[in-house]
């Protein structure tokens, strides 16, 4: 039996802009979406799915196949808002002072639509499909905690999308290596010693010795990084007390972007190094701190390949296309750094970005984000 997936993603039409509306009407921030899971559980527990929590909030639904091997394919979707105030004047517009500002309502309710057909054509499936309905992409990142929570057991490949202000509406983007940047939050605490203004030499400046180490920085990033796949920015300084007190201690944040976290390492070392000899030579002292932060997303080729020929097959070669890898970043590099998958972006044209108060997708692209998700978890091959 052949399934025409655009004619049942839009059967569901009506229902999943219904469920998109109460979402985005009632958004929750990351590790606070109760609200949220608990629809997700009544939607998809009486098809069949079997519900699992490893967290507070989001939850894991898992499909079983009739006759297949345990090897699964999976699909995420994030659930949680932003801490904005909308300004879209839609009359399902948010009742609090958050806001579904990038996408994840979409996301949500595009990954209800693709269970939904899956649970109606279960017979057909060849492996089970997983659905991960993660907490916490904008916050901390909940795909680590729910992959350390076992989230990802007996998965085979993992897929997952993003809409994209940036691509034509209905357009499907993709990216065989490089998609998303690692991140690399770095804190750096200048000690100097503290006097009054009027007797400076009695003192260490830490905000004089900090600004030099900034602007060392700075010029190491222009000279060595911008252009060659690396973002350093300085975005916080924070120093000082009183108007005629030099100050003893001043703390500067700076966040880097790279593709893979050797890069990040590479820029996190060459920074100390900078810094430590730039405030030595005003007598202060470097107290340093740094994390990995997301890894960014770096495709499967094979996968991200298989992507484009389902999306080709559905909406013609002429509506897919290679993204340019961007340095923002997104926590589903998690998942591909531990099973095969790839992300994907949808197109949804308009004029305002990703995280505006003012952002309004069109939502004739849910039953484009269903289709195409249900024949890439359908049409997918497990390893046996």
């Amino acid at each position: 039996m052949k399934i025409d997936y655009l004619a049942e993603a839009h059967l569901l039409k009506e229902k999943i802009v219904s469920i998109r509306r109460k979402i985005h009407e009632h958004p929750e921030l990351g590790n606070q979406e109760f609200n949220t899971t608990a629809l997700i559980k009544a939607i998809l527990a009486p098809v069949g799915y079997k519900i699992e929590r490893p967290l507070a909030t989001g939850l894991v639904a898992t499909l079983e196949a009739p006759h297949s091997s345990k090897n699964t394919v999976a699909f995420r979707a994030d659930i949680d808002a932003l801490p904005l105030v909308e300004q879209t004047n839609l009359p399902f517009a948010s009742c609090n002072e958050l806001m579904h500002a990038c996408g994840h309502d979409f996301h949500t309710a595009g990954a209800i639509g693709t269970a939904l057909i899956l649970a109606k054509y279960k017979d057909l499936l060849p492996h089970p499909v997983k659905f991960i309905f993660q907490p916490d992409e904008e916050g901390d990142g909940g795909a680590k905690r729910l992959i350390d929570a076992h989230a990802l057991d007996n998965v085979d490949a993992v897929f997952g999308c993003h809409l994209d202000p940036s691509l034509a509406f209905g357009v499907i983007g993709t990216a065989k290596h490089e998609m998303y940047a690692a991140s690399g939050p770095m804190t750096l605490t200048i000690k100097g010693k503290s006097c009054h203004a009027a007797s400076p030499t009695e003192g260490v400046n830490s905000l004089v010795a900090a600004a030099a180490a900034i602007t060392k920085i700075n010029e190491m990033y222009k000279t060595n990084y911008e252009n060659k796949g690396a973002i350093i920015s300085v975005c916080t300084l924070k120093t000082g007390e009183a108007l005629n007190v030099i100050p003893q201690e001043s703390t500067f944040t700076i966040i880097l972007r790279a593709f893979g976290y050797d890069k990040i390492h590479e820029c996190q070392k060459r920074i100390i190094d900078i810094a430590e000899k730039e405030v030595a030579k005003f007598g202060a002292t470097l107290l340093a701190s740094y994390i990995d932060g997301y890894p960014g997303v770096i495709n499967n080729e094979t996968e991200t390949a298989f992507v484009e020929e389902i999306a080709a097959s559905l909406f013609g070669t002429q509506n897919v296309t290679d993204v340019t890898p961007r340095f923002t970043t997104e926590d589903f590099g998690y998942y591909i750094m531990k099973k095969k998958g790839a992300f994907y972006h949808i197109g949804i044209g308009g004029n305002e970005p990703l995280h505006s108060s003012h952002f309004a997708p069109n939502e004739d692209i849910l039953p484009l984000m269903i289709a195409l998700g249900a024949k890439i978890l359908f049409e997918y091959r497990v390893t046996k």
